[in-house]
């Protein structure tokens, strides 16, 4: 898709240490606490060795996180707009952010699978394989940007193995800058 193609970013990396400057996604290891999924413009580096993983991340955040749930409407598959967090209606969805769920099922993107979406316009459409009805659970999770301010996102993780335990530690900071607003 035309729209992935903003991801750009520098990758140096050997067989312990990996850097990434540039776009990408920052996103929580396997965990029952503390998940997150962010796209971020900055400078990642990861550390991977037998026992010890570590990874942080610096950087700006390029969006702001919104849950929505639509109310299906009988026999039409769409365009359902989303709106943002605080009920923004012309919003520009970051693209590959979404995870889409019609009854706790999580879907496929592509005109042949189950949906289909304007990133540019934030409009939703689902495809002929998954009839809506008003009775469909539709649970819509995404990334926006609001072009406010700027937002730095600040992460490190830390795996620790010790005989048969782990050992986790996890810092997830981001913030609006109020006093560096982007216009």
């Amino acid at each position: 898709m035309v729209e992935d193609f903003d991801q750009i970013f520098i990758s140096l990396f050997n067989a312990k240490n990996n850097l990434v400057a540039g776009d990408f996604f920052s996103k929580s290891w396997d965990s029952e606490f503390m998940r997150y999924n962010k796209r971020s413009l900055g400078l990642k580096y990861v550390r991977k060795e037998d026992k010890t993983h570590l990874e942080i991340v610096t950087s700006v955040s390029k969006g702001r996180f919104a849950r929505q749930v639509i109310q299906g409407i009988e026999g039409n598959q769409g365009p359902y707009r989303l709106q943002g967090a605080q009920g923004e209606t012309y919003i520009l969805v970051l693209a590959g952010t979404e995870s889409i769920y019609i009854d706790g099922v999580k879907l496929s993107r592509g005109q042949d699978k189950d949906y289909i979406i304007d990133y540019n316009a934030g409009l939703l459409t689902f495809m002929p394989t998954r009839l809506i009805t008003k009775d469909k659970r539709i649970t819509v999770e995404f990334q926006y940007s609001d072009k406010q301010y700027v937002r730095p996102l600040i992460t490190t993780q830390l795996n620790q193995q010790w005989g048969s335990g782990t050992f986790y530690v996890r810092y997830f900071n981001e913030s609006d800058a109020k006093n560096q607003p982007l216009q």
